[in-house]
């Protein structure tokens, strides 16, 4: 429940998802998940049990609200960066300068300390599919509890430490992704944000020009440029802007 999600601890624009993508389980993850498992958490010590290596990588990896993605192409892994590597850079002036490559700024900043960008999601346990079962080594792993359970005590506990986040800090703007998967969502982040007047751009888009949050689709399930290109008007009318001085330099190669 402490561990809110990843990129800039100090964020000035904050993406919310529903539901952490990655499972647990290494006997119940593909060849592709388990190489990204591991560049997340690096390679599992001589003998080793899966569940030992699993709780390893959580007490090391995820003992802060939010974390910076510090390694390499770390954020590669993550299939929502694409979409919100384009809308970050932007926004975005590298070492004063105008981010113009989204796929290096993806690469090399986004979700790091200084990136002034971070996600979280509204349920920290991955599952296979958002209306799946938790997978088998949950209960080894982090108790046993029912589905009911378990959503109550993230809307106890882990709704009032977003909460704390988003009122806390230097946000300045929340993306919320997840348009489509059903009301009961749509009406947590509406609960999570305190929405209060919603401008309907389609139906895969809306935003509260008061609180300065938007409303749209998952960003991993295909997310057109001309949504990025939306999303960043609306970013830009309200004047959010990300500023990186951390060195690197912007380069005009898209």
């Amino acid at each position: 429940m402490n561990f809110l999600g990843w990129g800039d601890p100090n964020p000035t624009l904050i993406t919310i998802g529903i539901e952490e993508g990655g499972i647990w389980c290494m006997n119940e993850m593909n060849d592709k998940q388990k190489g990204n498992f591991e560049k997340m958490c690096g390679q599992p010590k001589h003998e080793e049990r899966d569940i030992d290596y699993a709780r390893r990588c959580i007490r090391e990896r995820f003992k802060f609200d939010i974390k910076p993605v510090n390694l390499p192409n770390e954020s590669n892994i993550f299939p929502i960066a694409h979409p919100i590597a384009k809308i970050a850079c932007g926004i975005s002036r590298i070492s004063g300068e105008k981010c113009f490559n989204w796929r290096e700024y993806r690469d090399k900043i986004l979700w790091t300390k200084g990136s002034k960008i971070a996600n979280i999601n509204l349920y920290p346990l991955g599952k296979k599919g958002l209306n799946k079962g938790f997978p088998k080594c949950y209960k080894e792993l982090f108790g046993d509890f029912s589905p009911e359970e378990y959503k109550e005590r993230v809307r106890r506990e882990r709704f009032s430490k977003i909460r704390e986040l988003l009122n806390n800090s230097d946000v300045k703007a929340i993306i919320c992704y997840g348009k489509g998967y059903g009301e009961e969502y749509w009406r947590e982040f509406k609960c999570l944000v305190e929405i209060d007047t919603l401008e309907s751009i389609n139906s895969n888009l809306a935003f509260d020009d008061k609180k300065k949050v938007i409303l749209t689709r998952h960003f991993s399930r295909g997310f057109p440029n001309k949504f990025v290109d939306c999303i960043i008007e609306i970013l830009k009318m309200w004047g959010i802007s990300l500023d990186y001085m951390n060195g690197l330099k912007a380069t005009n190669k898209n």
